[in-house]
């Protein structure tokens, strides 16, 4: 339900946010009356997250196709959120899994290697922008901001990566 409203409720003026989930979520009827509220409390504060400035805002793109060569390797993929700034370069990728990670270095190797493919593509348009790099995990609401230093682990072709 969650992911259902980060892509509808960016087209939503901001004030009207709130009620525009709640009706949302009530037409729902697999969804328990009681659960009603946290769901929305929840994807709201998904929304205003400070690190996620903009992201939900006017000016920001869903579903951005991306496709280039990252280290002599194609990649390509669909990203959910992106928000491009005269300053930097925010994506996002929402995570339904039912298995959160307890940390980080935890999170599936794929979604690393997913979002390490995404900035590639994005440096070779956007350098030397940084480009910050987060997951939104929705079964549980949470934000991660990935480290460049843990994304350069899964650069495609690095010699770290054949390590692993």
């Amino acid at each position: 339900h969650i992911r259902a409203l980060l892509q509808i409720l960016p087209e939503v003026e901001r004030y009207r946010r709130t009620t525009a989930a709640l009706q949302y979520l009530a037409m729902d009827k697999s969804i328990p009356p009681d659960e009603i509220n946290s769901i929305a409390t929840a994807t709201m504060n998904i929304l205003s997250h400070p690190s996620l400035t903009g992201l939900f805002d006017p000016g920001s793109r869903a579903a951005v196709p991306l496709t280039g060569v990252v280290n002599g390797v194609m990649v390509g993929g669909v990203v959910d959120r992106m928000l491009v700034t005269e300053a930097t370069i925010l994506i996002a990728d929402f995570k339904a899994t039912q298995c959160l990670p307890e940390s980080i270095s935890a999170a599936p190797i794929v979604y690393l290697r997913q979002m390490t493919a995404y900035r590639g593509v994005l440096r070779t348009v956007f350098s030397p922008r940084p480009i910050i790099c987060a997951l939104i995990w929705t079964i549980a609401p949470r934000i991660t901001i990935l480290s460049d230093a843990l994304l350069d682990l899964h650069e495609p072709n690095s010699v770290e990566r054949s390590k692993l």
